[in-house]
């Protein structure tokens, strides 16, 4: 077996046409599937990927089925299994404001990378265009990317947005309006990470020719295909924008502002409807990790799990194993073949600071910060 790293700031057609640099030297991911087909008993190849790693795998064999159709080589007959797990195979609605506001890629709380210079970072990298929602995902996923609210009284704040989008964005035509900003905003400054930014349009044309070349691709009938999604985790289905007041001094004024509205059909990365696209037409076996009672057997001994360290779950693994010794898949408490339902109590709280919050019972007890009467 071999794994295979690549430049993940490059655009996967780039590395499945171009290869990946390895120093001096580059990597052929044509070549390296060529090699572990040479090298295989059985003269067969299974495909293994995650995250961004699935659409690279998609990439590549969409590209091998028309080397097939040109007579150029056969090799996507040497691929019999494609596993892919908690792929945004097309798109997730959580890059919306990660790009455009670098919301949540800080690292080690800033200290490495701060929200600032992450959305520098993704606004020039054409891998981050690709995890966009595609066009499939607007026409399918049920969740609007991005909504919007403005108050009676024109807040001019979010009002061209209404005025251009209505409450929600509903097509693919307004999504792209959108993403480039024809509202009328202007393009922010560096630091205001609060103000969307207004995207390529060069970078966004090329991730959207990735996904209608990939999102199309029918498997052929001899290839197994198998999708499995993370699930249970609060994942952002889509990202609000509205008019907050701000008063100071004398006077109040509106300003914009967002927050996230969350699913817990997710991985907290990617929604499953994307994770499991291509089983909506048939054309994969899904499966699910119900993430929350994985976590649940941690205990306090390990971190949770989520997307990006999903591949750490032990019932995933066990079947990843069965499936490349061809064995029956053995489901548990955590990996399922049904889809699971979340009848969990959730309350979600936003609000501005400063703010103390309180809880008092029937007989008046309290629970919560001690305050001076002054304070």
């Amino acid at each position: 077996w071999k794994s295979f790293a690549y430049d993940w700031r490059q655009s996967v057609d780039d590395i499945v046409n171009n290869g990946t640099a390895y120093g001096d030297d580059s990597k052929s991911l044509v070549a390296t599937l060529q090699s572990l087909a040479e090298s295989s008993k059985s003269g067969k190849v299974t495909i293994v990927a995650h995250s961004n790693g699935g659409l690279l795998a998609k990439a590549l064999i969409k590209k091998l089925q028309d080397d097939k159709n040109a007579g150029v080589n056969d090799l996507i007959d040497k691929v019999d299994i494609l596993v892919l797990v908690a792929v945004p195979e097309i798109g997730t609605a959580k890059s919306v404001p990660s790009i455009l506001h670098g919301y949540e890629q800080q690292m080690l709380g800033g200290w490495l990378m701060d929200e600032i210079h992450a959305r520098e970072l993704g606004r020039n990298m054409k891998s981050a265009f690709g995890l966009l929602p595609s066009k499939e995902y607007i026409n399918r996923v049920s969740a609007s990317p991005v909504t919007f609210v403005d108050i009676l009284i024109p807040s001019n704040v979010t009002t061209k947005m209404v005025q251009a989008f209505g409450g929600a964005i509903d097509s693919y035509d307004e999504y792209e309006s959108f993403l480039f900003g024809e509202e009328g905003r202007t393009d922010p400054t560096i630091n205001q990470t609060n103000l969307p930014i207004i995207l390529s349009q060069d970078l966004f044309n090329k991730a959207e020719s990735l996904h209608n070349n990939i999102d199309g691709w029918t498997p052929p009938a001899s290839m197994r295909v198998i999708e499995v999604a993370g699930w249970g985790l609060d994942t952002v289905a889509s990202f609000e924008y509205y008019p907050k007041a701000d008063c100071g001094g004398s006077s109040c004024k509106f300003v914009l502002d967002e927050k996230p509205r969350f699913t817990s059909d997710g991985d907290k990365t990617v929604v499953v409807p994307s994770a499991q696209y291509m089983s909506a037409n048939g054309n994969a076996e899904k499966y699910w990790v119900d993430l929350p009672i994985y976590n649940r057997q941690l205990h306090r001994l390990r971190r949770n799990r989520e997307h990006k360290d999903i591949l750490e779950v032990d019932s995933l693994n066990n079947l990843i194993q069965s499936v490349i010794q061809k064995t029956d898949i053995v489901f548990d408490t955590v990996l399922k073949n049904i889809e699971p339902t979340d009848d969990s109590n959730r309350l979600r709280l936003s609000i501005h600071s400063p703010v103390t919050v309180d809880a008092y019972d029937a007989d008046g007890n309290h629970t919560g910060k001690i305050c001076p009467p002054t304070s």
